[in-house]
């Protein structure tokens, strides 16, 4: 497909302009810029169009505007200015010579765009969609909180507001950076900025309903508006609950904490400030947010790890071996993997630079162990005895999803959050083809169902244990750093144990399945 940008065009979409230099409905040039095409509508609103483009076979993304109104083209010019301007990996690059204008044939609209790079991952939105909305870590929305905070610190430099922090407008990359999207609210700070709304009848204030200050829609917002938005991405990613739900209309309270008690009261207190329907008692700037944060770590004197004690890293000659410990999944037996289970010897690993070793077999240990777990459902389960021969169509259905599930898990590749996340994502799908089912036997209508959650749970592990190690990779060679290992290894211990009573659960329920089917 290949999308003409001309808004005078009766068929923008004409299938014939796949392959043709010019727009067979309007004559208007396909090569926008000189230098790449429309290939994709991604999405539109009623100011903007996103398309995805190639540039020598690079995957791109272009933003055009939809209406030729002077304050609208003035602020996507604001907005391109400002995306040049900054560079940050937590803030899509703007493309050398990227902001360009052209009028299509026979059209009196100028058409406004600019080209930047494609960020590749998922939003927040999605990635909790994908993960049965399972509220994060305490650990997970501190590291995420920073990122943010971190990538708004530039922004408010220039100074420029977002205005549209949300799940939907924040991606988490492959290598678990955050990237925050949708500049086409940005504003710069001025006077002028408080009257764009009232000077044209065309932009409207941006309502992002539950995440939006009230200041901000007085056409009134300020840095702090900015804040106000991450606070409330916070208590969603915390509680995976829509935060227009804690707001009471009546009072104007707003309570959130009873739905997040892995977090503790300091941290709820910060997320509680950030977002104070007061500006004067909102955190004021991205510098104080990031004091807060610092002051939240655990202040370290010395680190226990089993029995030994570990000192102040030492210089690499003198550095002592770490013992590594294993992960323990209790109540289980995992012949595949007898190095890993509790008493056939203890691991030790030199502290190598940016814990290299420890990281090695930390994953070989945590990661192996739980796959060892869904295992006992990969391979091991009774279930999986049982082939597709059924001459009952509904059992030969729900048995050959199991089947799949059984496969899946069986053929494990790497051993890295990459991994993990991969194969949390196919459990996923299969939980949602299994809750999906229309099965019409009474009897077995009960199981698809339980298959369905333990699935859905078994993903959570692999996602937690995916976290874990992506925090293993990413801690510093001291003492905190170490710390974050130890902290990992017990949240993988505890993955490992709910990954342990799903696969449990599984197996009887595939069991009675088995029972029934073969009759």
């Amino acid at each position: 497909m290949s999308y003409c940008l001309n808004p005078s065009c009766p068929n923008p979409s004409d299938p014939l302009n796949e392959n043709t230099r010019y727009c067979s409905q309007c004559g208007s040039d396909l090569l926008v810029a000189e230098r790449c095409r429309a290939l994709h509508l991604l999405g539109s609103n009623s100011y903007e169009k996103t398309f995805e483009v190639t540039e020598t076979g690079t995957a791109k993304i272009l933003k055009v505007l939809q209406i030729d109104d002077p304050v609208a083209v003035t602020l996507f010019q604001q907005q391109a200015l400002l995306l040049g301007k900054i560079q940050h990996p937590g803030i899509p690059q703007l493309q050398q010579g990227g902001y360009f204008s052209f009028a299509g044939t026979n059209s009196a609209t100028a058409v406004h765009g600019m080209l930047m790079e494609k960020v590749e991952g998922l939003t927040l939105e999605q990635w909790m969609k994908n993960r049965a909305y399972q509220p994060i870590s305490q650990d997970l929305a501190l590291k995420w909180l920073q990122q943010i905070a971190e990538i708004l610190q530039p922004i408010h430099q220039t100074p420029y507001l977002h205005l549209n922090i949300k799940p939907s407008n924040i991606i988490l990359t492959d290598s678990g950076q955050l990237v925050l999207i949708d500049f086409g609210t940005a504003r710069q700070v001025s006077a002028s900025y408080l009257r764009t709304v009232e000077l044209s009848p065309r932009l409207k204030s941006i309502d992002s309903g539950g995440y939006t200050p009230p200041e901000q829609l007085k056409h009134e917002a300020v840095a702090q508006s900015d804040f106000f938005a991450l606070g409330r991405t916070m208590v969603y990613l915390l509680t995976a609950t829509d935060p227009l739900s804690f707001e009471n209309a009546e009072t104007s309270a707003f309570s959130w904490r009873d739905r997040a008690p892995q977090i503790s009261e300091r941290v709820g207190d910060l997320i509680d400030r950030l977002m104070d329907p007061a500006l004067s008692q909102r955190i004021q700037t991205t510098a104080e947010i990031l004091q807060q944060l610092s002051q939240l770590q655990p202040q370290v004197a010395q680190m226990e790890w089993g029995s030994e004690s570990l000192e102040a890293i030492a210089p690499s000659s003198g550095r002592k071996a770490i013992p590594l410990g294993t992960l323990v999944l209790p109540g289980l037996q995992l012949p595949s993997f007898p190095q890993f289970l509790p008493g056939t010897g203890e691991q030790t690993i030199d502290a190598a630079p940016r814990l290299k070793g420890d990281r090695k077999g930390w994953r070989l240990a945590g990661v192996l162990g739980i796959w060892a777990v869904i295992g006992l459902i990969g391979g091991m389960g009774s279930w999986f005895l049982f082939t597709r021969t059924s001459t009952a169509y509904q059992c030969q259905r729900l048995l050959a999803a199991i089947d799949e599930g059984g496969q899946q898990v069986t053929q494990i590749e790497g051993t890295d959050a990459t991994a993990a996340n991969k194969m949390a994502q196919h459990l996923d799908r299969l939980a949602e083809e299994l809750l999906g089912m229309k099965i019409s036997d009474t009897q077995v209508q009960p199981y698809p169902p339980q298959l369905g959650k333990s699935y859905h749970q078994l993903s959570l592990s692999f996602r937690q244990i995916g976290e874990a190690i992506a925090i293993v990779d990413a801690a510093p060679l001291s003492k905190a750093g170490l710390d974050q290992v130890k902290e990992a290894r017990k949240k993988a211990e505890e993955a490992g144990r709910a990954a342990a009573l799903a696969a449990k659960t599984a197996d009887g329920v595939a069991g009675q399945i088995y029972s029934y089917c073969k009759k």
